[in-house]
């Protein structure tokens, strides 16, 4: 019995560990270096004029706008299935899409619920947020989906 608890143990621990890289938003800095922060429900990030903010997560991390080169969301999962390993970043003023799935319809949508373009990608594919107002938006790819905030 003894040995049974341990081995559980052992392969909880492992698990955890494999489940810690999935929901993390990795910061790309200008110096090469990149900050992880852990996503969960708890979590709010936010920009000041000088910095971005991730408070109430695991670490509250606080990073210089001027020293940010990319954001990029890793949507692999230990759970993925073919197709699932596409990841995008936004990065000055776009959204860039990294090994979509073939026929991928994009679209980026108003907080009304307005289409304000689409279109259809495979591998690669970049949607621009320049002349765009200000305001929360909506990029949605195959059946996933996540916002932006344009300032």
């Amino acid at each position: 019995m003894r040995k049974f608890l341990l081995a559980s143990f052992a392969l909880l621990c492992c698990s955890a560990a494999s489940w810690a890289t999935f929901n993390v938003l990795e910061i790309n800095l200008q110096d090469g270096t990149t900050v992880q922060v852990p996503i969960n429900s708890e979590l709010n990030l936010s920009f000041t004029d000088a910095e971005f903010v991730a408070l109430g997560g695991d670490v509250d991390v606080t990073v210089p706008k001027e020293g940010i080169l990319s954001f990029v969301h890793n949507t692999e999962s230990g759970l993925a299935q073919i197709g699932e390993d596409a990841a995008y970043e936004c990065v000055l003023g776009e959204v860039r899409f990294h090994n979509l799935p073939e026929n991928t319809r994009i679209a980026l949508i108003s907080a009304a619920g307005h289409t304000i373009s689409s279109s259809i990608a495979s591998g690669d594919a970049v949607i621009s947020l320049d002349g765009l107002s200000a305001g929360v938006y909506v990029v949605a790819y195959g059946d996933r989906s996540f916002k932006v905030t344009v300032k």
